[in-house]
C-alpha cells in the first residue's frame, strides 16, 4: 500500500513540473501557452523614421515569439531585406542565436549590413510577413523600417601655421685679403757709387781689390845720362783705366766696397809720394 502512495505523489510531482514548464515558457513561444496571439515586432534599435544613423550600424529586432527555434530558423532567414531610397538592394547578414543553449535569445534576430552603408541615404529594412514563431504565427502584415544614415564627416583642414619670416642675417664684411709680396729672387742693381748710409757688410766678389804696390825705396840718384830718362808719372786717370775690373764692375752696374775706395787711395797717394820723391831727387 505504501509503495502505491509512492507511486502516485511522484506521478504528480512529474505532472506538475511539467505543467509549470509549459506556463513559464508560454506567450507565443511554441509550447501551447499564448499560441493563438499573433507574432509581433516587439522593438528595434533603430527605430523607424531614425535618423544620423552609423553606416556601420546593425539592427537589433525583438520579437514577442520564439523566432530562432530550429525549426524556423532557415525559412526566417529568407524574410529580411534592406534597400535604399534608390531601390538599390544591399546586402545584410541575418544573425541568429541558439535557443537550446540560451533561451533568453530565442526572440532576438540581429540584422548586419555586409559592408558600411551609404553616408547621407535612406534605408527601409523591410520584414515579411511570412515570417513565424515556433508555434507557428506569423505576422499579419509586411513590416518596414526606415531610417537616413548620417552625413559623411567633413574632415576640416588643419590650420597651417603661419611661419614668420626669420630677420635676415647682414652680411659681414670679408676680411680684407692682405697679398704679401713674394721676395725677389733677382737683386735690385745698386748705385755704382754708394753712399756712407748703404755699406754692404760683405765685399762684392767680382770686385778684387787691388793691392798697394810697396813704396820704392829712395836710391841714389842715377847719373845723368842721356840713356836714362825719367819715366813719366802715371796719373789718376791711367791707374783708373788699367784697373779692366773696375770698369767692368761699372760696366756690370755691380756696388764697388767702400774697402775698395780705401785701398785704392792708399795705393794712389803712395804713387804721389813716390813721384814727387823722385822729382824733388832730379
Amino acid at each position: 500500500m505504501i509503495k502505491k502512495i509512492r507511486i502516485l505523489l511522484l506521478i504528480l510531482l512529474l505532472s506538475a513540473g511539467l505543467t509549470l514548464t509549459a506556463l513559464a515558457e508560454g506567450d507565443g513561444d511554441g509550447s501551447g501557452g499564448g499560441s493563438d496571439d499573433p507574432l509581433m515586432l516587439a522593438s528595434s534599435s533603430v527605430a523607424d523614421g531614425a535618423v544620423d544613423v552609423p553606416v556601420d550600424a546593425s539592427i537589433t529586432l525583438t520579437f514577442n515569439k520564439n523566432v530562432v527555434n530550429m525549426s524556423v530558423r532557415d525559412s526566417n532567414k529568407t524574410c529580411f531585406s534592406l534597400a535604399s531610397d534608390e531601390g538599390a538592394a544591399t546586402a545584410i547578414n541575418v544573425v541568429m542565436g541558439d535557443d537550446q543553449v540560451d533561451p533568453s535569445i530565442k526572440r532576438i534576430i540581429t540584422i548586419q549590413p555586409v559592408n558600411p552603408l551609404m553616408p547621407d541615404t535612406t534605408y527601409t529594412l523591410t520584414i515579411a510577413a511570412s515570417i513565424s514563431s515556433k508555434s507557428g504565427s506569423t505576422l499579419v502584415g509586411d513590416v518596414t523600417l526606415t531610417f537616413t544614415t548620417a552625413p559623411a564627416a567633413i574632415s576640416s583642414p588643419s590650420p597651417t601655421p603661419s611661419v614668420e619670416p626669420t630677420p635676415s642675417t647682414p652680411a659681414q664684411n670679408p676680411s680684407p685679403v692682405v697679398s704679401t709680396p713674394a721676395p725677389s729672387l733677382s737683386p735690385a742693381p745698386e748705385s755704382a757709387s754708394p753712399s756712407a748710409d748703404t755699406v754692404t757688410a760683405e765685399p762684392s766678389p767680382t770686385a778684387t781689390p787691388a793691392e798697394p804696390s810697396p813704396s820704392p825705396t829712395p836710391s841714389a840718384a842715377p847719373s845723368p845720362s842721356a840713356s836714362t830718362a825719367p819715366s813719366p808719372s802715371p796719373s789718376a786717370e791711367s791707374v783708373a783705366s788699367a784697373s779692366p775690373e773696375g770698369t767692368a764692375d761699372d760696366q756690370n752696374g755691380e756696388s764697388i766696397s767702400p774697402t775698395v775706395f780705401i785701398v785704392g787711395g792708399a795705393a794712389l797717394a803712395a804713387i804721389a809720394v813716390t813721384v814727387l820723391l823722385v822729382r824733388r831727387k832730379k
